[in-house]
């Protein structure tokens, strides 16, 4: 295929206004089927274009197509001009199968593009067919709202877990273990857990020695870290460290901590950084660059306020070997949470729900916690900037009344 795909690429722009939405979808199809991304840009866009256009025509099979090639093919594309084909997408989104609507969240959700109602159209439809969607569509369309942390009626999620704990599914997860991982872990990012499923999850028998679970080692290793910050009274079973340490590949995300010397820093890392460099030059050595949930890949800027007689002073907080944040007296522990370009869905600037998810395990532990937008740093000066962070750090500090944690934003 490799030797004839640029030929083959080349007649079909030459001759792409003459193919209907249909035959878009074969064209589709076969690349998708070969295993093959659609290289020539010209091609994708129009490809593009037209699913943008004939959308409410075309049918389930060919707009599954296309949103399958498209997926695959997205790779080193401009994908911004995409955006108006998925809005084109949701309000046809009722018409065609969950398999179909899966696809096209499934494409939305690899461009972190936020749909609300192509992602209510896809849970309803999964909640429908529930008993004979598979696995791994419940999976697509729980990554989504877990993705982009879209509300959802909880009619709806508990539907999705009678089913998932349902013995009709037990072969399927069994065949499945590592998709009913991802599934699970995507619960626990929305704020769902349930002992039945976590305990079907965190099966080390299942796991032992599966090249499928080292493709999901991350989700297993956050789920059960997760479990341990948020749902406290489960009492087991576990993955041991070994059986972990043994999912691991080379593409496990791993996280890390920040000091002067740490080369490769992406955007949100050198703003977090930044931050912590002021703060040190206005209060000493005051803050930790540090990952409080060791599964969350970037670090935050932890550290300790007070207020003794009506003056803020800032030092470093006590981090104790359990993950929960250590107060004395009248010092409140504080996280400077700096959110960078990936934390945000790209054509609607919505939060993301993995961020989220980490605010909130962060104020269940103990800290108070400070947003900052990575773009603030190069948005204001550097004296309205440090101005704007003594604030945040006295709203923490006046916080510390309240007795539910709390993000000040």
């Amino acid at each position: 295929v490799q030797g004839v795909k640029r030929d083959i690429e080349a007649k079909l722009l030459a001759c792409f206004n003459e193919l209907s939405i249909a035959e878009v979808g074969i064209v589709c199809q076969s690349f998708f089927k070969c295993q093959e991304a659609i290289g020539e840009k010209k091609l994708l866009h129009c490809i593009v274009k037209s699913l943008e256009r004939d959308a409410a025509k075309g049918d389930s099979v060919v707009v599954g197509a296309i949103a399958k090639a498209l997926r695959y093919s997205r790779s080193g594309q401009d994908t911004s001009l995409w955006q108006n084909a998925l809005a084109a997408c949701e309000p046809c989104a009722r018409n065609w199968t969950p398999s179909t609507v899966a696809q096209v969240t499934t494409l939305a959700t690899a461009l972190k593009s936020y749909y609300p109602g192509l992602l209510d159209s896809a849970l309803q439809h999964t909640v429908e067919k529930l008993t004979t969607v598979r696995l791994k569509e419940i999976t697509r369309t729980l990554r989504a709202f877990a993705l982009f942390n879209h509300d959802c009626e909880g009619r709806h999620l508990e539907s999705i877990l009678q089913e998932l704990s349902s013995p009709h599914r037990k072969t399927e997860i069994e065949a499945h273990h590592h998709t009913f991982v991802s599934a699970v872990w995507y619960l626990a990012v929305i704020g769902i857990y349930s002992d039945g499923l976590l305990a079907m999850a965190l099966n080390e028998d299942r796991m032992r020695g599966s090249p499928k679970h080292t493709d999901v080692s991350f989700h297993a290793e956050a789920l059960q870290s997760s479990v341990q910050v948020e749902h406290p009274q489960y009492k087991g079973p576990w993955l041991s460290q070994q059986t972990l340490e043994s999912l691991r590949t080379e593409r496990h995300l791993m996280g890390r901590d920040l000091d002067q010397k740490t080369t490769g820093l992406v955007r949100a890392e050198r703003a977090t950084l930044e931050i912590a460099n002021r703060l040190r030059a206005r209060y000493g050595d005051v803050c930790h660059v540090a990952r409080a949930l060791a599964h969350h890949h970037y670090p935050d800027i932890l550290l300790s306020v007070e207020k003794p007689g009506g003056k803020l002073r800032v030092s470093k907080c006590k981090l104790g070997h359990v993950p929960t944040a250590q107060e004395e007296g009248s010092a409140v522990s504080c996280a400077i949470v700096v959110h960078g370009p990936g934390s945000y869905s790209t054509n609607s600037g919505k939060l993301l729900g993995i961020e989220n998810m980490k605010l909130r395990q962060l104020c269940r532990i103990g800290f108070r916690v400070i947003e900052v937008p990575h773009f603030l740093l190069s948005q204001m000066s550097r004296s309205a900037f440090d101005h704007w962070i003594e604030q945040q750090l006295q709203a923490v500090q006046l916080s510390a009344e309240d007795p539910d944690p709390c993000t000040i934003k």
